[in-house]
């Protein structure tokens, strides 16, 4: 008669629980053992995590046996760590809820940002940073793409109280007082002054006139000039805008409101007057850095420059929560605290804007707690959902 078969282990059901923890807490993983050889077996089984033995259970076990083994880890380094039992393997993550810096709020995300230029910048990096300085006459009401709420205008016109008259063709937005651009000069003073219904006008007359190639602001004189460029094709200035009249009298101002007058109704415009693009800049900072004087001679000198004078500069002056601080290019964006905000000063002091291009930094840097805010992208999702203490939100860009 034949000698029984020696005993073999066989592994199944690995189980991690729970899969993301903070620095400090347990993991338990089970695993199912089964002796499938023909006689008793007594071995040492071990737990590999990240490719070195954490622990291990001796198990002894009849042919046809089963048994559950449970091993419990607590590890106090953040990281993604590798499980291996018996050729099975699962991971989990430790995380840090920990806020290193309550005063900052750190946010690792892709690209950099093209420009500091309201009427320049059409890149979502660039709205990223431009959003927290600078704010348009109106804004949307939260997730609704058509219904706003004012920021900068005391109203949001309308057909009913008729500030939106002439057929649709003229918006008249009433403009807030006590409210201050504040930002540092490019020689490093605090610029503080009032916001007045000129400097709405000076916005949007200062982006039709600069209006770059591939910028945004044919959203602006699509509506307002009934053309999409001041420019044709080859280069050349319109001919119907050379007196400037047109982009004059396309913005108007009095002592408390701006009126817009449209070439023919245009039902978006709201939304476009939502954008960066149609973010209040003040005349007087502007023209301080070289920028266009607000004078109509000359004023094609101005069109389409190689470069804006603020990103020459690298200077921003607005009226949102933050104000412009640092940019190392290719590492960050500093933001700091707006004493001045109309609303009152921002809860967290500082805001850095961090490159980071590797998501696999990124996702060490938010589990470390060495960021607030990650871009994330969409197949890497299942990494980061259903972390303790952790939202995620999606963005459609």
């Amino acid at each position: 008669m034949p000698p029984p078969e020696p005993g073999k282990l066989a592994f199944s059901d690995l189980s991690i629980s729970p899969t993301a923890v903070e620095v400090g807490h347990e993991v338990t993983t089970t695993v199912v053992v089964t002796n499938v050889g023909g006689s008793s077996i007594t071995e040492t089984v071990p737990l590999l995590i990240n490719g070195e033995v954490e622990d291990s259970q001796e198990v002894t076990l009849n042919p046809e046996e089963s048994t559950t083994l449970t091993f419990t880890v607590n590890k106090t380094d953040v990281g993604t760590y590798t499980v291996v039992i018996g050729g099975l393997s699962g991971t989990f993550d430790v995380i840090s809820l920990t806020l290193k810096n309550p005063s900052t709020i750190i946010i690792a995300t892709i690209g950099e940002a093209e420009s500091l230029d309201p009427a320049w910048a059409y890149d979502t990096a660039s709205g990223e940073v431009i959003f927290n300085v600078y704010e348009p006459l109106i804004w949307f009401d939260r997730g609704n793409t058509d219904k706003f709420i004012p920021l900068i205008a005391e109203n949001v016109p309308s057909i009913e109280d008729g500030t939106i008259r002439d057929n649709g063709t003229v918006y008249i937005f009433k403009i807030r007082t006590e409210i201050n651009f504040t930002g540092y000069d490019a020689w490093g003073s605090l610029f503080n002054k009032e916001l007045t219904p000129a400097d709405v006008e000076y916005s949007f007359e200062r982006a039709l006139v600069q209006d770059r190639s591939g910028g945004p602001v044919w959203m602006l004189y699509e509506p307002l000039l009934g053309i999409m460029h001041s420019r044709f094709p080859n280069g050349t200035i319109r001919p119907e805008l050379l007196n400037s009249t047109l982009i004059d009298q396309a913005v108007e101002p009095n002592a408390i409101h701006v009126w817009f007058k449209l070439k023919r109704p245009y039902p978006p415009f709201l939304q476009i007057l939502s954008q960066i693009w149609a973010s209040i800049v003040s005349k007087e900072f502007c023209i301080k850095h070289g920028d266009w004087p607000g004078t109509w001679n000359n004023w094609t000198l101005y069109n389409d420059p190689p470069r804006s004078p603020l990103d020459m500069y690298e200077v921003m002056c607005g009226t949102e929560p933050y104000m412009f601080k640092s940019w190392r290019r290719e590492v960050q964006i500093t933001l700091v605290r707006n004493p001045n905000y109309w609303r009152g000063p921002a809860s967290i002091e500082t805001a850095i804007i961090k490159k980071i291009d590797e998501w696999s930094t990124r996702k060490l840097m938010f589990m470390a707690g060495d960021a607030d805010m990650v871009y994330v992208p969409r197949a890497h999702a299942p990494e980061i959902e259903g972390l303790p203490g952790i939202g995620c939100y999606i963005l459609q860009l």
